[in-house]
């Protein structure tokens, strides 16, 4: 019974730090690392003759970015998990909370990814997209916002949800977008969900602890 009983207390010291490794950082839904990055369902450009491709990578692939776009998204990243008020980031992103009626404390990032150009021989500066993105972090969306090459954040004064799928948006590309979202009520992915797998694992580790114990009384009685 011993052996049982040190085995359960094992095994919820482990599910305890578990739990706070998986915790969603910052002001973060859930960490941006296991996310896949949106898909483009359409992209246009004022320039008729622009070849320009305009893709979408993930944080978790940043390292495949040229330099000053990796540089740009740890940044993105940094300050994102730094504040317990995204509103402190950007006075429009105050406003339009204020607009909404929502605290700033309860704004998160769910989502954190790049938007740049390839095959473009044309220009290096590329006039501003008509972007529409698939993905599954708009619940609950409040707005979208990146960090630009001054590091400044700025908010994407058009930015709109359709279909409860699609983001539409106009932008220029070379820059990490935030999707900020309202967090209470929010859909909870990644790591924030384990954390829930661990909570209970640590509810049954305990409930087993007090069974074990209850019966090496009776034993010892």
């Amino acid at each position: 019974m011993k052996k049982v009983l040190v085995i359960c207390c094992v095994l919820l010291m482990v599910m305890s730090m578990g739990t706070a490794v998986f915790a969603a950082p910052g002001s973060f839904v859930s960490s941006p690392t296991g996310n896949m990055a949106p898909t483009v369902v359409e992209c246009e450009t004022e320039d008729e003759d622009c070849t320009a491709e305009l893709v979408v990578t993930p944080y978790s692939e940043r390292a495949e970015l040229p330099q000053t776009l990796q540089d740009m998204t740890k940044t993105a990243y940094d300050e994102i998990r730094g504040t317990e008020d995204l509103t402190s980031l950007n006075a429009g992103l105050a406003e339009l909370a204020e607009e909404m009626k929502i605290a700033g404390a309860n704004l998160a990032a769910s989502d954190l990814f790049v938007l740049h150009t390839e095959g473009c021989d044309d220009h290096e500066d590329h006039e501003a997209f008509d972007i529409t993105l698939a993905s599954d972090k708009l619940a609950n969306f409040v707005g979208l916002m990146y960090l630009n090459a001054k590091g400044e954040w700025v908010l994407v004064e058009d930015a709109k949800v359709v279909n409860d799928e699609h983001l539409v948006f106009t932008a220029n590309a070379g820059a990490p977008f935030a999707i900020v979202v309202e967090e209470e009520g929010a859909a909870q992915t990644g790591e924030n969900s384990r954390t829930w797998l661990y909570l209970a694992i640590m509810a049954v580790s305990a409930a087993a602890m007090l069974i074990v114990w209850k019966a090496s009384k009776k034993q010892a009685a």
